[in-house]
């Protein structure tokens, strides 16, 4: 009688190595999810950013104050420097922080020669409110039709959390879209302090 010819021990190994491969890796995940974490880490960090980009003249506008007074961008980069942080609306949680942020670091970007500017579209009378709740030693500025915002490429229809570094002379020295409160303040101060590129 012929017996079946019996499968070696390799041979057995190797048809289970094969049966388990394709539980040990899945080839689809990895491409698609790495490209979107790579869009992710490049849409928050410095660069070009909603159509401005480092070394880019600061767009200029007019705005008006918390207090109504009217504030020049190009009259403040004649002189300083400028930090202009935009927020989507005064005296909200993530919002405060980032005021507060600013606040806590306003002397080191005082005696690097920027002056803070905080910006969203409220009206002067909130701003001030918020202003004198949080003790901000630094202005507000009022963007109700967001022209400016829109222009810094931080929202038409809403404001998203960002900030821009602007050095004396206009030109744009750091611009972030899309960041949160506490790392809009970290990046923002490493890009003033002394060794900075």
């Amino acid at each position: 009688i012929d017996m079946p010819p019996r499968k070696s021990k390799t041979a057995a190994a190797a048809a289970a190595a094969a049966a388990e491969a394709p539980e040990a890796a899945d080839p689809v995940t990895v491409t698609e999810t790495t490209p979107a974490k790579a869009k992710s880490a490049k849409s928050k960090g410095p660069g070009k950013q909603g159509g401005l980009a480092i070394g880019d003249m600061c767009p200029d506008f007019e705005l008006v104050a918390q207090d109504e007074s009217k504030v020049r961008l190009s009259d403040v980069w004649k002189t300083s420097g400028l930090v202009i942080f935009m927020y989507p609306r005064a005296n909200t949680p993530g919002c405060t922080k980032q005021a507060c942020g600013f606040r806590d670091k306003h002397d080191l970007f005082v005696q690097a020669g920027y002056q803070v500017f905080g910006l969203s579209n409220d009206s002067p009378k909130s701003q001030t409110n918020w202003k004198k709740k949080e003790k901000l030693p630094y202005t507000l500025l009022c963007d109700p039709k967001r022209e400016a915002i829109s222009a810094f490429g931080a929202g038409k229809d809403r404001t998203t959390r960002s900030h821009l570094v602007v050095e004396k002379g206009g030109r744009i020295r750091d611009i972030r879209i899309q960041i949160s409160p506490l790392p809009s303040v970290q990046a923002a101060v490493d890009c003033v302090s002394p060794g900075a590129k």
